[in-house]
C-alpha cells in the first residue's frame, strides 16, 4: 500500500471559478518548485465539473488534489520540512477557504482495478455512521456495497479504473476528528453509464450505516516522477 493525502479544496472566497483554477494551479507549481518534492511520486489536480446524479448527496468543494508519496519514509521526510510547510500553508491561505488539513485525507491506496481510464474521476466520500464500531467498518462497507458496484460496472461493460483509499487515523484533524473513513476513487469514459449502473447499488446503502457524498471531477496529472 502506498501513502497518499487527498484534500477537498474550496477556493478562497475572494476567487472566481476562473480565478480559483489559476490560482490553484500557482499554489501546486510553488510545491513542485521545492526541494522536498523528491519526496511524491505523482500529484494530480482534479477540477470539479458537472456531471450525471448517482443518487448520493453532493460533495461541497471545487477540485480534488492527489499527492502520492514514493513511500512512508519519504511522506515523514516531506512533513518534516518545517521552512517549506510554513511557505506552503502562508500560500494556502490566498487560495483555499479551509486549510488543507481540516478537509485532507492521508491515506493508504488499494488498487482494485487496472487500468488508467480518464477523463472523468470519481470520488465517493465516506463516512461512518457512529452507531457502526470503526473494528470491521471498512471490510464490511467493501463487501456490501463496493464489490457489487464493480460487479455492476463489469457486467454493464463499463470502462473503468478503481482506487480505494482507506483513511489512516494518525493525520486527524484535531478539532473534528478524520474527515472520512473511506474514499473511492474511480475514473470512466462514460459518466453516463457508470451512473446507470451504479446508481441503485449506491441507493441500497443501508440507512445507519454510512453517510455518502461524491463529486464528478476532470483530472490533470502535473507531476509524475
Amino acid at each position: 500500500m502506498v501513502p497518499r493525502l487527498l484534500y477537498f479544496a474550496s477556493r478562497h472566497p475572494m476567487l472566481s471559478e476562473t480565478g480559483f483554477a489559476k490560482r490553484w494551479r500557482q499554489h501546486g507549481a510553488l510545491g513542485m518548485s521545492m526541494a522536498r518534492w523528491r519526496n511524491v511520486s505523482s500529484y494530480v489536480q482534479c477540477d470539479r465539473v458537472d456531471g450525471p446524479d448517482t443518487g448520493v448527496s453532493d460533495l461541497s468543494c471545487d477540485g480534488v488534489a492527489i499527492v502520492r508519496f514514493r513511500s512512508e519514509d519519504a511522506r515523514l521526510n516531506h512533513i518534516g520540512d518545517k521552512v517549506a510547510s510554513a511557505t506552503m500553508k502562508s500560500d494556502e491561505r490566498e487560495t483555499f477557504a479551509q486549510p488543507v488539513r481540516d478537509v485532507s485525507v492521508l491515506s493508504d491506496s488499494r488498487d482494485g482495478a487496472d487500468g488508467e481510464i480518464g477523463p472523468w474521476k470519481y470520488f465517493l466520500r465516506v463516512r461512518r455512521s457512529k452507531e457502526c464500531p470503526e473494528d470491521g467498518f471498512s471490510a464490511a462497507w467493501t463487501d456490501q456495497t463496493m464489490r457489487p458496484m464493480i460487479a455492476a460496472l463489469q457486467e454493464n461493460s463499463v470502462a473503468f479504473s478503481y482506487t480505494q483509499n482507506v483513511a489512516r487515523s494518525d493525520f486527524p484533524d484535531a478539532a473534528t476528528g478524520p474527515y472520512c473513513d473511506l474514499v473511492e476513487e474511480f475514473d470512466c469514459t462514460d459518466p453516463i453509464a457508470f451512473s446507470k449502473a451504479t446508481k441503485p447499488i449506491l441507493a441500497g446503502c443501508p440507512e445507519g450505516f454510512a453517510s455518502l457524498s461524491s463529486v464528478w471531477t476532470a483530472p490533470e496529472i502535473l507531476h509524475r516522477a
